[in-house]
């Protein structure tokens, strides 16, 4: 799912602790993600592109491989 921070919200990936970009960004849809959408600190938003897409999935891969 593609989401991003909440205004004035600034939240951290769960294993490397790097900020969320303000721009949105697709992570994968798991207990952490789903509890900060619930408690309002992130926004789901609609992919704009695929591309976009394929882009920030490579990063969670990586996020996911990292932590």
């Amino acid at each position: 799912m593609f989401i991003k921070p909440a205004p004035g919200r600034m939240v951290r990936w769960p294993t490397s602790m790097r900020l969320l970009s303000d721009q949105g960004e697709e992570v994968p849809d798991d207990l952490h993600w789903q509890r900060l959408i619930q408690t309002g600190d992130v926004i789901i938003l609609p992919s704009s592109s695929s591309e976009i897409k394929k882009s920030t999935m490579a990063m969670v891969k990586k996020e996911e491989k990292d932590g």
